[in-house]
């Protein structure tokens, strides 16, 4: 049992439980003030996956799994015979790391899957190469899953006449003056660059968009799923980017918290 005075950082049933579930020191992960658990371990449990973490990437969410299971249904009623999907700002790559560990559940693999995980930073892709290594290694799907690992600023370094058929981006969201009122353990630990979507929040996702309007980077009848943040509502879209409206058909989905959570376009 540890000894910290009343004074010192709580902890957490589930902060203790992940800590001695990998055989670390309890005291160790006390003295590190407001670290978040996963940092300390290295590793998260996300969607029935336990996927290793560092702080060049953020802690993926138990909300994010709503994205991945919207994805599937999406997915469902796709017919051909190779899909294309890109994971844009991968980070450790659980987005779709997840999405094959369902595809295999579902017994989807009698289709080839061309996933391409995108993001900005190469030790956010060395990390994603790494997990997708060992899931691919417990799954036995080498032949029927391509994963392209790409370093790139939006789709910079990307075939724009790839033709993919499903766009999934959990892009910085976060409104630059919203950052500072973050929890301690998110603003000083989680990477800035992947929480701060600028003035609005939406700049990167509508920069996303816009360079999806303009490429041939996406299939007819293709569907882009972005996770956003609260206030960024049809109204919210409306009034700071119109033309979007005008390239796209926007659904606004609440997450399990009724908060609104996630946009699916589709280009009209």
């Amino acid at each position: 049992m540890s000894n910290y005075s009343s004074t010192s950082k709580k902890v957490s049933i589930y902060e203790q439980q992940q800590v001695l579930k990998y055989g670390l020191n309890l005291d160790d992960f006390i003295k590190k003030s407001e670290m978040p658990v996963e940092y300390f371990t290295g590793k998260v449990d996300f969607a029935g996956l336990t996927l290793a973490v560092n702080k060049q990437v953020l802690i993926p969410r138990i909300e994010t799994e709503e994205l991945v299971d919207r994805a599937l249904l999406i997915l469902k009623s796709r017919e051909k015979r190779v899909v294309k999907i890109i994971d844009l700002a991968t980070g450790s790559g659980a987005i779709a790391l997840a999405l094959i560990k369902q595809l295999s559940l579902n017994n989807y693999f009698k289709r080839r899957w061309e996933f391409y995980l995108i993001d900005v930073s190469q030790q956010a892709i060395e990390l994603a190469k790494n997990n997708y290594q060992d899931l691919i290694a417990q799954l036995n799907c080498s032949e029927q899953i391509k994963a392209t690992f790409i370093v790139s600023n939006l789709f910079e370094e990307l075939d724009k006449n790839l033709q993919c058929d499903l766009l999934l981006a959990n892009l910085p969201y976060i409104p630059s003056a919203k950052i500072q009122n973050l929890p301690a353990s998110v603003k000083k630990y989680e990477p800035v660059i992947a929480l701060d979507g600028g003035i609005t929040g939406f700049e990167l996702i509508a920069k996303t968009l816009e360079q999806v309007a303009s490429s041939n980077l996406l299939a007819k009848d293709a569907i882009l799923l972005f996770e956003t943040d609260s206030n960024h509502d049809r109204q919210f879209v409306n009034k700071n980017f119109p033309t979007l409206l005008q390239k796209f058909e926007f659904q606004f989905i609440k997450d399990q918290f009724s908060r609104q959570r996630f946009i699916q376009a589709g280009e009209l």
